[in-house]
């Protein structure tokens, strides 16, 4: 499935460079065919890394410069555009794959992985991943559940690995909740095993934060500042400016998270980080 054939690549490139142009036309940007074409290029080679699973990570401070540029929003149209054309969609609200589409998969064998892509397998279990899967829609819990063992192993289990790496992506996108508040995951003491959830809400200048779940965090330091409890000076100057009220954005620039519980007060910072860069 990731093998990609010049024609492949080429007949990609011709889609996003109509996609590009759409949205230059639509905004009315005066760019020469020079800047489209290169524009075209490193599109068309992103959407092949992500694709073969060997895309580059942009840093949060990259991202956070990017949005700042005029620009961004015509960027982001552009992208999420692209993304209907290659990539998994899932309804998060509903926790539901609501389809999935194998767009290359000119390296799988006819008889086995390319005859369960097309729906054409006379194998049952081939066949079930094909409708449950690939045809129909597929509960995100589910996912893990499948059946892989399909006469054409190697195939489904590449899919199932794409749609578990487009799940974690669409998890990683920050959408704040009814109320208001951003849902963040981030480590304290407890690490990756028992992650911290933090709550966030940005509003105009103004943040707001709870910690909802701490278990990880250590009794007589980072749960007793969460809990407002700390002896510590350090620790109750962070929890009554951070915790206790709603602060300025600006305020957690340079805050100092040495408070005798710095993997705990690290984590927060962390999260009202990505929620403040979320809300921009």
């Amino acid at each position: 499935m990731v093998i990609e054939l010049n024609r492949t690549f080429d007949k990609r490139k011709s889609e996003i460079e109509n996609t590009v142009k759409e949205f230059i036309k639509k905004y009315n940007i005066d760019l020469s065919q020079t800047i489209i074409d290169n524009i075209v290029i490193h599109l068309s080679l992103c959407v092949s890394r992500e694709i073969n699973g060997s895309y580059i990570h942009t840093s949060e401070s990259q991202i956070h410069h990017l949005k700042h540029h005029e620009y961004y929003i015509v960027a982001k149209e552009i992208i999420l555009s692209l993304e209907d054309k290659f990539e998994v969609s899932i309804d998060k609200a509903k926790s539901q794959i609501t389809s999935v589409k194998v767009v290359e998969y000119a390296g799988e064998t006819e008889g086995y992985g390319l005859d369960l892509i097309e729906g054409k397998a006379t194998n049952e279990k081939a066949k079930t991943f094909y409708d449950k899967v690939l045809k129909g829609k597929l509960a995100i819990k589910d996912v893990e559940g499948v059946d892989t063992a399909t006469g054409a192993t190697i195939t489904s289990k590449g899919i199932i690995e794409a749609i578990q790496q487009a799940i974690e992506k669409v998890n990683a996108i920050l959408v704040p909740n009814k109320d208001g508040f951003y849902e963040i995951k981030t480590n304290g003491f407890g690490g990756e095993n028992q992650p911290m959830t933090v709550l966030v809400k940005v509003k105009g200048d103004n943040v707001t934060v709870k910690v909802k779940e701490y278990a990880g965090e250590t009794e007589g330091y980072g749960l007793d500042l969460i809990e407002g409890k700390t002896t510590n000076e350090k620790a109750k100057a962070f929890y009554d400016k951070y915790l206790k009220s709603s602060f300025k954005k600006k305020d957690i620039e340079g805050v100092d998270t040495a408070t005798g519980a710095t993997m705990t007060t690290k984590g927060i910072v962390e999260a009202i980080e990505k929620a403040i860069a979320a809300a921009q």
